[in-house]
């Protein structure tokens, strides 16, 4: 099927038209519903067809959609395009005076809204807006004038009543600007404008007062009832999330500041102030997660708070364990601010966290240079972790720095010298500096007589050192202190038992392993290695009977004990 040129060019012609006619349907839809925004998105496609057409209509609503997200050149473009249209227009004329005054510029405003009261003399609107003019001029005597002016038209009007309450307001009689809020809602209860300013007020006599007063809490108890009476009849108002939010947030209520904040935001996503505080709010209800594109945002569009941002914003990365970022983040915030020593901690762990451990070392080591009144926390944690990690060396760095520091004394004593000596004297011990463990495993028993594996490590010390006298000595005290609580140090037990067997055994002293054995199968009978021990001693003794009564019970703890498998045949058969 073929189609003639000027069939296609219909069709073509037919779908901008449509294509118009829809982008006019959803500013229209978008402006009922109050979504300003996404009326914003619809606005300038839709201008296009308007112009052609010259519908007035929805190039004032244009204007209007940016008006309210405070686009303020693209509504004043509009609006002078509608004057353009329509000359003299007074509710025109009032909309581009509108926008000078919140430009700032109040002579330009004056004028235009001077010369839509000489089109038409009886507008009550249009003195209204001269008197918000001169109001944000501060010309009050003027401003009443006008107002009384318009009283003279219509003196029923609720508009009266909020302008006088803005002219009160401007001049910081709050108790007079309610008043005539009020009064305005009284006449109309809907208007939302009324309520607003009503709520505003209410905030700032209730900042009058000493906080935490009941006069106080009364003034911001009425702002938020107005606010969220703003919320009822129009859901999508930003100002109104802002602000319950606001005071949320200056109360400290985070819980219920961060889901106002967050209602804003989805309205307003640069609302640059909300979105600062929104962070903070989701920060501080351990929201961590959910914080982190807010702070990302607002150390990176506001200046004022950037650094605090960069922070908040490293401690977050650290709370949802996201190391490496948070070294990122530290290393950029060093070279602006110095930072807290619980900070450097956090930058310090997230090294260690993520596998670097000696940018964690040395960060750990700037942290205690710079706050080292403040570094026996971190000297005695880091050198404790590093121990549990087998870094001796590095250990033993922090450890005798701990040790030997004097601020980490009260009244001439360190409480927790007896482990700080322990950990240095086992690091020692397991760098096969033997004299130095004993030396400062010997001080840590001097501080605290009870510890059971520091007599262990001394004895495992002295063993090394083939002296094995003092060794027997050493495991025996230890033992002694862990019998008293055979579950608590099983395995301690145990291991004494066995290196006092083994030395026993090399030594062919096989009465003495007797005594051992048998000492051990008392203090844990369920071990087949002590019975084990036990029959080795008899069966080397020459009693063939004990020896086997022995073997038969290591079989029955452990079936499969191929040692007293074996040795059983030769005594027992």
């Amino acid at each position: 099927m073929k189609f003639s040129k000027v069939a296609i060019l219909s069709l073509f012609l037919i779908s901008i038209v449509a294509n118009a006619q829809q982008n006019t349907a959803n500013l229209k839809k978008a402006m009922s519903e109050n979504d300003f925004i996404e009326a914003s998105k619809y606005a300038l496609a839709a201008s296009k067809e308007a112009k052609d057409s010259k519908n007035l209509e929805v190039i004032v609503m244009c204007g209007d959609a940016y008006l309210n997200i405070e686009n303020l050149d693209s509504a004043m473009y509009f609006y002078k395009f509608a004057n353009d249209i329509k000359s003299y227009k007074p509710f025109i004329m009032r909309k581009i005076g509108k926008v000078n005054i919140l430009k700032g510029q109040i002579k330009e405003a004056i004028k235009i809204l001077k010369d839509a009261i000489s089109e038409d003399k009886k507008d009550q609107a249009s003195y209204l807006s001269l008197a918000d003019a001169y109001i944000a001029d501060k010309n009050m005597k003027d401003a009443e004038v006008t107002i009384n002016q318009a009283k003279k038209l219509n003196d029923k009007n609720p508009d009266i009543f909020i302008t006088l309450g803005d002219m009160y307001f401007e001049q910081g009689v709050y108790e007079l600007s309610q008043s005539n809020y009020n009064e305005a809602l009284t006449l109309n209860p809907s208007l939302l404008t009324a309520r607003e300013r009503l709520a505003t007020s209410y905030y700032w006599l209730g900042s009058r007062e000493p906080i935490g007063s009941e006069l106080a809490n009364e003034y911001y108890s009425n702002c938020l009832k107005e606010w969220n009476e703003v919320i009822k009849q129009d859901p999508k108002n930003s100002k109104a999330y802002f602000e319950i939010g606001k005071i949320k947030f200056w109360s400290y209520n985070f819980k219920e500041a961060a889901p106002a904040l967050y209602q804003y935001y989805k309205l307003r996503p640069d609302g640059k102030l909300a979105r600062w505080f929104l962070a903070q709010s989701l920060v501080e209800t351990k929201q961590f997660d959910s914080a982190l594109v807010h702070l990302k945002y607002s150390s990176e569009n506001i200046d004022t708070v950037r650094i605090k941002a960069k922070l908040l914003l490293a401690r977050c990365y650290y709370d949802t364990k996201n190391y490496n970022l948070t070294t990122g983040a530290y290393a950029s915030l060093t070279k602006d601010t110095t930072l807290s020593i619980a900070d450097y901690r956090r930058f310090a762990f997230s090294y260690l966290l993520s596998g670097d451990t000696i940018s964690s070392i040395n960060t750990f080591k700037e942290t205690i240079s710079k706050y080292p009144n403040d570094a026996c926390g971190i000297e005695d944690a880091v050198g404790r972790l590093l121990f549990t990690a087998k870094k001796y060396n590095d250990a033993l760095y922090f450890l005798d720095m701990r040790y030997s520091n004097q601020t980490c004394k009260v009244n001439g004593v360190d409480s927790t010298a007896s482990k700080t000596t322990y950990y240095i004297g086992a690091s020692h011990f397991f760098l096969q500096n033997q004299d130095s463990a004993i030396y400062y495993l010997d001080l840590s028993n001097k501080l605290d007589s009870n510890q059971v594996q520091t007599y262990n490590f001394i004895a495992d010390s002295y063993a090394q050192k083939k002296d094995l006298d003092k060794s027997k000595i050493y495991f025996n005290i230890a033992l002694d202190k862990a019998l008293s609580d055979t579950l608590k140090y099983k395995q301690t037990i145990n291991g004494i038992f066995g290196k006092l067997s083994q030395m026993e055994f090399e030594a062919k002293d096989f009465k003495k392993l007797t005594v051992v054995a048998k000492r051990w199968t008392e203090a844990t009978p369920n071990s087949p290695t002590s019975w084990l021990y036990l029959a080795f001693s008899y069966h080397s003794s020459g009693d063939s009977k004990r020896a086997c009564e022995s073997y038969k019970k290591v079989l029955e703890i452990d079936p499969n004990n191929k040692s007293a498998l074996d040795n059983k045949k030769k005594v027992c058969d």
